[in-house]
């Protein structure tokens, strides 16, 4: 088998040059996994961006499974449609699971800053500067932004 250059190079920089190396097989539940979290990445940016919770809207899930198709995961994941479905249904089970358990009670305090919504727009706001390492500074409120931290710390998938 032929590897790429840039893969030879790191091996011979290694000291591996004309050794027998074995690579294991990839576990298909690590696959599924990794894939998930792929996912799972994705819809936080849009939970941010949009505020979109895919959990307390009224058609929640199909929503989440209109925006993440399976032909297109199944394109862009290289994925059989099978694998497609399994991925999917764990990253929205994954994802219902930490919005009921954790971030629900952050939105319900946040709507409490504001009227009609602008309490949780900061709080997706400033959850998304945390996300991008940015430095929150002064001059928004204290409770938010520590919500923010413990929300960004409280993911499990990156």
């Amino acid at each position: 088998m032929a590897l790429p250059h840039s893969i030879l190079k790191q091996l011979w920089d290694a000291g591996y040059g004309g050794r027998v190396i074995r690579v294991p097989v990839m576990n298909e539940r690590v696959m599924l996994k990794v894939r998930a979290n792929e996912l799972l990445k994705e819809t936080e940016e849009l939970y941010e961006l949009k505020g979109m919770t895919f959990v307390f809207e009224r058609r929640g899930r199909s929503d989440f499974y209109r925006c993440f198709g399976l032909l297109k995961l199944c394109r862009r994941l290289h994925l059989s449609m099978e694998d497609a479905r399994k991925v999917r249904r764990r990253a929205y089970s994954r994802w219902c699971h930490w919005m009921r358990s954790l971030e629900g009670s952050k939105l319900r305090i946040a709507d409490g800053f504001g009227e009609s919504g602008e309490g949780r727009r900061s709080y997706l706001d400033i959850r998304r500067r945390v996300h991008e390492g940015e430095v929150v500074n002064g001059g928004l409120p204290g409770e938010l932004v520590e919500m923010a931290h413990n929300s960004v710390g409280s993911v499990t998938w990156r």
